[in-house]
């Protein structure tokens, strides 16, 4: 059976979205949580079909999902404020909202893992678009 692992610094919403999670997914995968402490040792075996995450800049993390993309791998970051959503080297496969509608979230989720989808949130596209254009305006100041 495939895992999906579940990233989150807070116990209590770890717990919320794995229950979540088996309603919907744990007939065909295993739901697993993880404490971002407890991801020191990258995992030997098959890698997890999906891992969901918190955003952050802890290298332990960013190293395991650089490690477990390569192994084929899907990331989705969830966050609860677009603002805390930077582009780095992790190549997400969904970029969702922690206040998102839960059917939303579910079936962007299933669309990740049965088709090879990729979704960002409204939001979040938003401060990503309003970061990349302010630092290109930025470098284009500085060159005149």
């Amino acid at each position: 059976m495939e895992n999906i692992v579940i990233i989150d610094e807070k116990f209590s919403f770890r717990q919320g979205l794995k229950a979540l999670m088996e309603l919907k997914f744990g007939r065909n995968f295993s739901i697993n949580v993880k404490h971002p402490e407890n991801l020191r040792k990258i995992d030997e075996g098959k890698p997890p079909k999906l891992i969901i995450t918190e955003p952050s800049q802890n290298p332990i993390i960013e190293n395991y999902l650089i490690e477990m993309k390569k192994q084929g791998a899907k990331v989705v970051l969830l966050s609860l404020e677009a603002e805390k959503v930077e582009l780095n080297q992790i190549q997400f496969d969904g970029m969702l909202m922690k206040n998102m509608q839960t059917n939303q979230f579910l079936m962007i989720l299933e669309e990740i893992l049965e088709y090879d989808s990729v979704y960002i949130h409204p939001e979040i596209a938003y401060h990503l678009l309003k970061t990349v254009s302010i630092h290109i305006q930025d470098n284009h100041l500085q060159k005149v």
